[in-house]
């Protein structure tokens, strides 16, 4: 049965191929992927929400790995149809959302998702991801996060570490900010940009690899979720608890369209798990009048503690060991529980990435500079971050009171 079976659907596959006429090439310095669709807003959504990490052209180099992904309600009718009479098992994708794994004969791999719309099938051979879907929102968001996927398997092979951290680029160089959930990631990257005039990179994840002698940092891109008390203490975010312009990416945990009440924020900002108001890049460097960047060379870590009795902000020269353990602790090379290798595209062991990963992430620690930084909120370290950047280098302790 699964020989007569099997066909059919690699057929249907290649259908998606052929309607897919809009082509583009997506660009990560020298790493490319080509992206194609049968609708024009499927592409355009991946050039906004990637950019100004990824850059994009017409036309698909022949270098690129393809990522094609369709819109047709018919094709994905008939994919599901026929995965449903084959054999497979449960598995999951990235912040682990429910499929059914379907092998299709040599290093071809189907995933069909069980809670919602879309197919997606690997040729694990020729490095290409089709994913069909009825849905054109859903399509959108699906070929942002496989490009993005495919990229950074790309990045991985020739060394590159991903880790918890959110960057800033100050002076043409890039400020690291790694931390566990809580640690002040987020605020410490909005207030670099409020007051210290720095450029966004990212907030989340950062890929860091060595190259030239010193160390790089590239952008992983997606949207950054802000803490209402960060947005509260920001007079550039505050706007965006009471919206008059709705986000552009859907929010979780709170209605934008009659926004946050003064009950509401007493409530929820005091929460650490509570909502964020999520934002892309493009609108997060227009609200706060700064520019965006894909990386650049390292200037330093900076590792951010916020504790609520802190009565001002104090800056301070960090322990190698503090700091090697800490990059280690949020190194998402090899493992990355919200983003794992769904797509079966990684090609080094993970022993060896895991090897890799803790010789880059501890030589970085030893040649950068290492500063530490403890405030009480937001507010707090926006008034007194030009003086702590301007002394953190120097390795000397700066106290500032509130």
């Amino acid at each position: 049965m699964r020989e007569t079976v099997v066909p059919p659907t690699l057929g249907l596959l290649r259908q998606a191929d052929d309607v897919a006429r809009r082509e583009l090439t997506a660009r990560r310095g020298e790493l490319t992927v080509g992206l194609s669709s049968n609708d024009d807003r499927v592409v355009d959504w991946p050039v906004s929400y990637l950019a100004p990490a990824c850059t994009f052209e017409e036309g698909v180099s022949r270098a690129a790995t393809g990522v094609v992904c369709v819109v047709d309600h018919d094709l994905h009718g008939r994919l599901r149809s026929v995965l449903a009479g084959l054999p497979g098992t449960t598995a999951s994708t990235y912040e682990g959302r429910r499929v059914w794994r379907t092998d299709l004969g040599p290093a071809h791999v189907a995933l069909a998702y069980v809670d919602g719309p879309g197919v997606c099938a690997v040729d694990l051979a020729r490095r290409r991801v089709r994913y069909v879907t009825p849905d054109v929102s859903d399509a959108r968001f699906e070929a942002a996060r496989l490009v993005r996927e495919v990229l950074r398997r790309q990045g991985e092979h020739r060394g590159e570490v991903t880790i918890h951290a959110g960057a800033v680029r100050l002076d043409g160089r890039v400020w690291v900010i790694p931390g566990a959930k809580g640690a002040g990631k987020t605020t410490t990257v909005c207030a670099m940009l409020e007051h210290a005039g720095a450029d966004f990179v990212a907030n989340d994840r950062v890929h860091v690899s060595a190259r030239d002698g010193g160390y790089v940092v590239t952008a992983w891109p997606m949207t950054t979720r802000i803490g209402l008390g960060t947005c509260h203490d920001s007079a550039r975010l505050r706007p965006w608890l009471r919206p008059t312009t709705q986000p552009v990416y859907p929010q979780t945990g709170w209605d934008p369209v009659t926004g946050l009440t003064d009950a509401d924020l007493a409530a929820m900002i005091p929460a650490r798990d509570g909502p964020k108001v999520e934002l892309t890049t493009a609108e997060l460097v227009a609200t706060m009048g700064c520019g965006a960047a894909a990386g650049g060379p390292v200037a330093g870590i900076l590792m951010p503690r916020r504790d609520g009795r802190a009565t001002g902000v104090s800056a301070r020269r960090a322990d190698l060991g503090r700091t090697v353990d800490l990059l280690l602790e949020q190194a998402f090379t090899p493992d990355d529980d919200a983003y794992p290798d769904w797509l079966g595209l990684r090609t080094r062991s993970v022993t060896d990435l895991a090897r890799g990963a803790a010789t880059t992430l501890a030589r970085l620690a030893g040649d950068v500079p290492r500063v530490e930084v403890e405030f009480a909120d937001a507010r707090s370290l926006g008034a007194r971050l030009p003086d702590v950047l301007r002394t953190a280098e120097s390795g000397r302790e700066v106290t500032h009171g509130a």
